[in-house]
């Protein structure tokens, strides 16, 4: 009987599982992953001899690239089971920030504003100086693309069941009911799927790939800097379209290996993040994932929303080898407004060229 390849499963990486060797890396099972999973040929060696600058994982790592498809993955790559080992020490299930009440209300004030007038998250007409400011605002192109952002690109009129896959603690879930939608999350970290259960959201508690979840149930589905995590990236993607209803939106961002930090960094760059990052996209990369599991894509951008502590970590990484817990160390005035001028000029860049910190990819369900 000839075997059965599922449509769900990159042909690739059924082959790879099916004829490597499982090897074990400083006790997490892995097997090698020389081959692109779009076209199947050999990836060049980009950076080798990489451990974990974060969180202290175990494992020594590489990074190949595929330079025809221009997509980034993992050499060796972790079965599935193993996975969980590579976040032990992860920040999946934090909590808000501790910025004083005004700060936050002040935030909240302009970002409700410029959500109104741009996005159209409202059930009322906005007052003047509401309207003003959220009309002002939404003309900087930076200020614009951070609301866009927070929302994931999904118009008001767009509002219906929602699906957040990696949604951690929630915190988008409960941003996105205050705004009227209908809110689902998919989290496969134990200790974050019960944060987001005490606070009162549905949650499924799966990996994408594996989640039973139903069809045509959504009118969007988000992953924010999720797709990049997933065992087989066109795999996870097909779970998606099948979750989606025809015509509703599947919304996308991850690392961008052609962006202007990484360039500068290299190996040291942030995005990396091994070995947690299984893939690092190119905005053409991740558009053929996205095509390959039949979505339509609407569009692919950038952005630079996150360059400032992209620069002050990758800064950190290359100077001390490391930057415990995935953040900087405390910053300098003089450091922060380097940071800044350095995400203004990115953004500037950004719509020059597809250079900033992260891809945004936004696709439809035929």
């Amino acid at each position: 009987m000839q075997p059965v390849i599922l449509a769900t499963t990159s042909r690739s990486l059924l082959f790879q599982a099916m004829t490597e060797e499982i090897l074990e890396n400083d006790g997490v099972l892995c097997r090698p992953s020389r081959s692109c999973v779009l076209c199947g040929q050999e990836g060049e060696t980009a950076y080798g001899g990489l451990r974990d600058r974060l969180f202290a994982a175990p494992g020594v790592w590489s990074i190949r690239w595929c330079g025809g498809c221009r997509l980034a993955w993992l050499d060796p790559r972790p079965l599935a089971g193993e996975v969980s080992k590579l976040y032990r020490e992860y920040y999946t299930h934090s909590q808000e920030g501790t910025n004083p009440h005004w700060v936050r209300d002040l935030k909240q004030f302009l970002k409700k504003a410029t959500l109104r007038v741009w996005l159209g998250y409202s059930d009322s007409e906005p007052d003047l100086l509401q309207w003003l400011v959220g009309a002002a605002l939404g003309m900087v192109p930076a200020v614009r693309d951070i609301v866009e952002l927070s929302v994931m690109c999904l118009p008001g009129s767009s509002r219906g069941r929602l699906l957040d896959v990696g949604c951690g603690s929630g915190l988008f879930l409960s941003a996105m009911r205050q705004l009227g939608w209908e809110v689902w999350g998919l989290e496969p970290d134990p200790a974050a799927a019960e944060v987001v259960r005490r606070r009162g959201f549905p949650v499924v508690q799966a990996a994408v790939e594996e989640a039973e979840l139903p069809a045509e149930g959504f009118d969007a589905v988000t992953m924010n800097h999720v797709i990049e995590h997933v065992i087989d990236p066109v795999a996870a993607l097909v779970r998606c379209a099948q979750a989606t209803r025809p015509g509703g939106s599947v919304v996308l961002t991850t690392p961008n290996w052609d962006s202007l930090l990484h360039q500068r960094f290299k190996a040291s760059w942030r995005g990396l993040e091994p070995p947690r990052h299984l893939w690092i996209f190119t905005p053409a990369s991740l558009a053929a994932c996205a095509e390959r599991a039949g979505l339509a894509v609407k569009l692919v951008r950038t952005s630079a929303r996150s360059a400032s502590w992209i620069w002050q970590e990758s800064r950190q990484i290359a100077r001390d080898g490391c930057a415990p817990g995935g953040s900087p160390s405390e910053a300098t005035v003089l450091e922060r407004l380097r940071g800044a001028w350095l995400q203004f000029k990115e953004d500037v860049a950004r719509h020059v060229a597809q250079v900033g910190e992260e891809i945004v990819l936004v696709a439809t369900k035929p």
